[in-house]
């Protein structure tokens, strides 16, 4: 059973970060992985979180690190005063993950993460094989309920495993995944 569950302290501090306002619909957007390869362009992330925040979501909270913050520009200058970009600690990213009516990202732990606490995801996939290592559902199988995991992967990337690690800045396959299809995705899973 890979359900995951939040600390109370760390939802506390999301509750009190997003203030006393009626409840928001919240983005959560996980830009960044360890390999390029896995990462679909910031400015395309940047182009689709536009067309969906504020008009679809209140807000838009980017999970990052404190180092790939110069990386996330064109995302931040997208959306504003309407990104939160909270420090995190695992307690917290799981909480504001928890939070989030959906999750947006490539093959990496916040995608994961939101699996396990039952976030709606949309997954952006490149030279990894989501059927490998892609969301699982809590039936442990690959997207028998795709409502809740939509996987975006571009038609032409290879099947099966991928040595990906030869070839770490070669984001081919992810930029071949078009904004429609993730804006398109975000809808309908939302």
């Amino acid at each position: 059973d890979p359900r995951l569950y939040v600390d109370p302290a760390a939802a506390e501090s999301v509750d009190a970060a997003l203030g006393n306002t009626p409840p928001q619909r919240l983005l959560a957007l996980a830009p960044t992985a360890r390999w390029r390869c896995k990462c679909w362009p910031i400015e395309l992330f940047a182009e689709a979180a536009a067309r969906l925040v504020p008009e679809h979501f209140d807000r838009a909270v980017i999970l990052a690190a404190p180092h790939e913050r110069e990386h996330l520009r064109p995302l931040l200058d997208a959306l504003g005063d309407q990104a939160l970009t909270p420090e995190t600690d695992v307690a917290h990213l799981m909480a504001w993950i928890d939070r989030a009516d959906l999750l947006i990202g490539n093959d990496s732990a916040p995608l994961h993460l939101a699996v396990g606490l039952q976030t709606r995801t949309v997954s952006l996939f490149g030279p990894t094989e989501p059927r490998l290592v892609g969301p699982l559902n809590f039936w442990g199988s690959y997207q028998t309920r795709p409502r809740d995991h939509l996987v975006l992967r571009d038609p032409g990337a290879p099947a099966g495993a991928t040595d990906y690690r030869h070839a770490p800045d070669d984001d081919r396959w992810m930029r071949a995944i078009p904004v429609d299809a993730v804006v398109e995705a975000a809808l309908a899973n939302s």
